[in-house]
């Protein structure tokens, strides 16, 4: 079972990705914004980060870079995805 810290803005949107994930056994570590993420990754450790491009208060590319610039976090796997077509 992996943790999974989970980012999206949208709580609609979210709720079936949340659901599909602990169906399959994974723990689910659900916030809403970058900001947020940063602050959970720092108290509990995740397996995997999956975020929505485009989250309110840090865009995903922050987002990253930021993940990315803490050595204990550079091999963290990352998933980016987008319901938006532009």
């Amino acid at each position: 079972m992996a943790s999974v810290l989970f980012v999206e803005d949208d709580e609609e949107a979210a709720e079936p990705i949340r659901k599909a994930l602990r169906l399959a056994g994974h723990r689910v570590l659900y916030v809403p914004n970058g900001h947020d993420a940063l602050a959970l990754l720092v108290l509990r450790d995740a397996d995997v980060v999956v975020t929505d491009l485009r989250v309110p208060g840090m865009d995903d590319i922050s987002l990253v870079t930021v993940i990315r610039s803490y050595l204990r976090w550079q091999s963290l796997p990352i998933i980016v995805y987008s319901g938006h077509v532009d």
